[in-house]
């Protein structure tokens, strides 16, 4: 489990490509959200198709 931090602002940077676990960035993106951290996602052009 995720827990929520409260101190400062986490950033993930989180890299995608177009490999089939690309296809479930949504179930990582919503919990890290919710836990706090500010997600970027950088998509590979193949990936962003």
């Amino acid at each position: 489990m995720i827990e929520k931090s409260t101190s400062r602002l986490q950033v993930l940077y989180l890299m995608v490509c177009t490999a089939p676990p690309a296809q479930q960035t949504l179930h990582v993106v919503i919990p890290l959200q919710e836990a706090g951290w500010d997600v970027c996602v950088l998509a590979t052009p193949q990936a962003s198709r």
